[in-house]
């Protein structure tokens, strides 16, 4: 028998783990690299003296984790579990053997939905596992005097060990005192008071930034910004509702018989339509894809992301993954045409001061061997990041740094990540570089990074785009990459002067001894009634072919106005095709 209690947390935990790793696969990926745990006795002190630290050292910790597969989703859902167990422990505490229990399915439904929003921590959700006990722990004792003094304490211990949510167990403790005493429940008051007073003394006295942290569940999404969702609210909503409902009908009869199969119906139809609207409300699509490609980026799985760019491409996130692969394939300037372009902006996307952009900014600076840039933009992104550390980015600081040869600095980021479980070893293998400007020259990616560091420190990118570049292709004419980092953004930006100066600079040099096909198709349209200088500047006859062929579709349907269509079909893998019917 009581295995059989058993069956149905199971059942509800195998679903939530079902439906997280299926809708939230590479969402976790993406979350691991909001906060950073470190094995350090000054770091766990510092979170666990603060309000909230239990629950954030915590998340920290498991946080960690989530870069490995499956993990993520098994800890979310044994989180969520662990409410609805407790919810439906509750329920049945106020009145037994109601099919009011199927609404403790609720507050983890509810928290599945800001789940799904990378602003969010699971602090939160540890806190809220941690009210629920607390507020089922209150309901045994019998005695007013005892009821007071155990809520006069948990509101203290919640407000240390989990932050805000010790307002939401003072506030549902003085609900629940009302519907079953009416105004006369003065054991409920004294919690409820010392709760405010607890958090109104914290922003007071500058212990909490404000009163929204300590008053809501702000204090468990990034601090930054303000949430941009109502899902945050949705848990500390809907617990007081049941816990009024329940309250309210444990004074009326019970349910038998037909009413009771016709309520658990009801119920159970309102939960799943709460689940169908919330999973649709709050699940941001248009997110997933950039998840998914950020996964493939870290973990170098180029092919894959050049797999998901068939076919339309919507924004410039993905235009920028698409080009960065191309370009580790070196493909960039051979391939970039093939695919949806979007101008020079899915090339280099512009910085918005945002944790996800200066990160894939770093990545696309790193790609590029513009070090100072990326060196800067790791630097912000830990600055903007929702928990202020990116261990990835930390590997970023470190390797930049090295190529610097800013050892020291390079060296305290080393410090920190072998403090780390997944990226010590990672740390560990790189201090052989430290102080020694021969390993970091010989290795291939340290090496080739510093002889394109020129004698200008590019720390901080410019608008001039077109000096800067040249000055970082001609500091290492050894890496074809950097020219065709060049000619890609300026045929982006269809800057169709400047791809002559630099052809005419860089062409059969070591940096460019060879064109590839893009160039040789711009190199026509600059050159076109100059036919004498189209070998002398190595453009195929393959390619001369292809383009006579172009201007004879263009000439005999000109006056169509389906000409960008009928081009597309034959031509739309060009940059002539860019050149005259892309908007840059």
């Amino acid at each position: 028998m009581r295995y059989k209690k058993l069956i149905y947390p199971v059942i509800i935990w195998g679903v939530l783990f079902l439906f997280l790793q299926y809708t939230l696969k590479y969402h976790f990926y993406h979350i691991e690299q909001n906060q950073l745990f470190l094995f350090s006795s000054s770091y766990l002190k510092e979170r666990f003296l603060s309000i909230g630290g239990f629950s954030y050292i915590l998340s920290d910790f498991l946080l960690q984790f989530f870069i490995y597969p499956y993990v993520g989703a098994f800890i979310i859902a044994t989180l969520l579990t662990g409410i609805g167990i407790q919810m439906s422990l509750i329920i049945h505490r106020i009145i037994p053997g109601s099919p009011l229990v199927i609404l403790s399915s609720i507050p983890p439904v509810s928290l599945v939905f800001i789940h799904f929003n990378f602003n969010y921590f699971a602090q939160g959700t540890i806190a809220y596992n941690l009210m629920l006990t607390a507020f089922y722990f209150y309901l045994l004792f019998k005695r007013p005097v005892w009821k007071v003094i155990y809520s006069l304490f948990t509101v203290a211990l919640l407000f240390w060990l989990g932050g805000s949510v010790s307002i939401l167990f003072a506030s549902v403790v003085l609900l629940y005192g009302i519907v079953k005493n009416g105004l006369r429940s003065y054991e409920a008051i004294p919690g409820f008071l010392f709760a405010f007073f607890l958090s109104y003394a914290a922003v007071r006295f500058n212990i909490i930034g404000e009163y929204r942290f300590a008053f809501l569940p702000d204090m468990y999404y990034h601090h930054f910004i303000k949430p941009d969702t109502w899902a945050i609210y949705l848990s500390w909503i809907c617990f007081p509702c049941i816990i009024l409902c329940a309250g309210l009908l444990s004074k009326t009869q019970r349910f038998t018989g037909k009413k009771r199969i016709g309520t658990i119906g009801l119920l159970t139809l309102f939960v799943l339509g709460f689940f169908w609207y919330g999973t649709n409300q709050f699940r941001d699509q248009h997110w997933v894809k950039y998840k998914e490609m950020e996964y493939y980026a870290r973990t170098g799985e180029w092919d894959k992301i050049i797999e998901m760019s068939s076919g339309k491409i919507e924004n410039y996130l993905y235009a920028c993954y698409l080009n960065m692969a191309l370009s580790q394939k070196g493909e960039l300037a051979g391939k970039m045409f093939s695919f949806e372009q979007m101008g020079p902006n899915g090339l280099l996307i512009p910085w918005n001061q945002t944790h996800i952009i200066s990160m894939l900014l770093s990545d696309l600076y790193y790609t590029m061997c513009h070090t100072g840039a990326s060196m800067r933009m790791a630097f912000e992104a830990n600055v903007c990041s929702p928990g202020g550390n990116i261990g990835r980015m930390y590997q970023r600081l470190v390797e930049t740094n090295l190529i610097y040869g800013e050892y020291p600095v390079a060296e305290k980021y080393i410090r920190l990540l072998e403090k780390t479980f997944y990226y010590k070893e990672w740390a560990h293998s790189h201090r052989c570089f430290l102080y020694n400007d021969t390993a970091v020259e010989n290795d291939p990616e340290l090496g080739l990074r510093r002889r394109s560091l020129g004698k200008k420190d590019l720390l901080f990118p410019t608008s001039g785009m077109y000096d800067e570049w040249v000055h970082i292709a001609m500091s290492n004419p050894e890496n074809p990459l950097l020219f065709e980092y060049l000619g890609a953004l300026i045929l982006l930006n269809k800057d169709l002067d400047s791809f002559r100066q630099m052809i005419d600079a860089y062409y059969k040099t070591a940096t460019s001894p060879v064109l590839p096909v893009s160039f040789q198709e711009a190199i026509l349209v600059i050159y076109e009634r100059e036919p004498d200088v189209w070998e002398e500047k190595g453009v195929s006859q393959a390619v001369v072919k292809q383009y006579q062929e172009y201007k004879k579709i263009i000439l005999a349907n000109n006056n169509k106005r389906n000409l960008s269509d009928i081009v597309k079909n034959q031509y739309g893998h060009t940059y002539w095709y860019y050149l005259m019917f892309k908007n840059s």
